[in-house]
């Protein structure tokens, strides 16, 4: 009998060996990559690509993305009320940390002991990345704080701030100020603070340390493209657009040798899609924050081209207003649509799927019909070498056991 004993457990180790080589040869395959850049175009629904692509008389940047996918977009609100759709700020917790939670929080288990759960932000400082975040709404906003701070609510502006500048602290943050942001205090925080575009193109990218991009103090972030393109509003005469501070963003991450982690989001397609259907700007501020960050998009795969290292993610959080696009009227000429609105009135937000775009390792996992939850699975690859430290461990308990014998 310990003979057969004997036998078995060589047998046993062996498949152990056998089973760490093939994780770990497997995981290889997936190695992390250096570099991961989050991009969510916050409200763009399929329709929404649609119509900026019918205007621009071309496919989005985007769209050629070698991998792709649909996305659900629930949270427990969703879960809990009969398909009441998600807010931006459960939805960026969702994608960030992996774990739903009630509309309105902010990276706290709620339900649950309300802990605060991992970020993105604090997995990849804690990895020895870099980090960033960039938005064209106020940094305080749900999307941004859902990648790299906590509350108990998203209008807990105070919370969140000092979330940022206390505790996550990431590396890079350029957005709308205010909202809990001023730059006395993030300068007493350790930031190099800048408030328009001259101060951001006067930074030196690989000095410049912890860097607070703080423009205008709207409550609303910062200004429709469509609005400055007409007129109606001047504020990009001195304020860097979506495109400019994701530029600058890379230029200043990229000095890292550990690699770094970026959320990008372009809030104006939210924004533009919870407008009153009667406002004549509601289709053109959508159709032109699609493409605004078609062009931010393009501007991270040319930065990327040619490196192997580096997985670029490109979604939505959930979309708004229930669009729906009937007539392609021609490059130049905004098509026809149609606002259908939400099945819950009052609410914006459907509960429609919207599409994910992927390049690069790891990217392949973008397939199908993926759950908001999956984007921290694809962002956080493991690493190989825990698969092997995993079965060396398994190894040394055989063989203890072995010897036992």
């Amino acid at each position: 009998m310990l003979t057969r004993m004997r036998t078995q457990l060589r047998r046993t180790t062996l498949g152990v060996v056998v089973v760490t080589w093939m994780l770990g040869t497997s995981w290889a395959a997936l190695a992390a990559p250096l570099n991961v850049i989050v991009m969510i175009a916050d409200g763009m629904g399929s329709e929404q690509v649609k119509a900026g692509a019918y205007y621009a008389g071309a496919p989005m940047s985007f769209e050629s993305a070698p991998y792709q996918a649909q996305m659900t977009t629930g949270s427990v609100s969703t879960e809990d009320l009969n398909g009441f759709p998600t807010d931006s700020a459960a939805a960026a917790t969702a994608m960030s940390t992996g774990q739903k939670v009630l509309n309105f929080v902010v990276s706290v288990a709620t339900p649950g002991d309300q802990s605060n759960l991992e970020t993105m932000v604090e997995a990849f400082s804690a990895k020895g990345k870099s980090t960033g975040l960039v938005t064209n709404s106020y940094l305080t906003d749900g999307t941004p704080a859902g990648f790299g701070s906590h509350a108990l609510a998203r209008t807990l502006y105070a919370d969140i701030a000092s979330g940022y500048l206390n505790d996550t602290r990431p590396d890079l943050m350029l957005g709308g100020g205010g909202n809990g942001l001023d730059p006395i205090a993030a300068a007493a925080a350790g930031y190099t603070v800048v408030t328009d575009r001259t101060g951001l193109q006067g930074i030196d990218p690989g000095t410049v340390g912890p860097l607070m991009g703080l423009f205008g103090t709207s409550a609303e972030g910062m200004p429709y493209e469509w609005d400055y393109d007409q007129g109606f509003d001047t504020g990009y005469d001195t304020l860097p657009f979506l495109t400019e501070m994701t530029s600058s963003a890379l230029s200043v991450l990229e000095n890292d040798p550990n690699g770094f982690f970026l959320m990008v989001e372009q809030e104006n397609t939210d924004k533009a899609g919870h407008e009153d259907n009667s406002d004549p700007h509601k289709t053109a501020r959508e159709v032109f924050g699609v493409i605004e960050f078609s062009d931010t998009v393009q501007i991270v795969l040319d930065w990327a081209a040619g490196r192997t290292d580096t997985l670029i993610i490109v979604t939505a959080d959930h979309e708004t207003g229930g669009l729906e696009v009937t007539t392609d009227n021609g490059p130049g000429v905004l098509p026809t649509v149609a606002w259908n609105g939400s099945a819950f009135p009052g609410w914006d937000h459907t509960g429609v799927t919207v599409p994910v775009y992927a390049w690069g390792p790891g990217g392949e996992q973008v397939t199908g019909t993926i759950d908001n939850t999956d984007i921290r699975t694809i962002a956080m690859v493991p690493e190989p070498s825990t698969v092997v430290l995993v079965g060396f461990a398994s190894l040394a308990v055989l063989k203890l056991r072995r010897t036992r014998l």
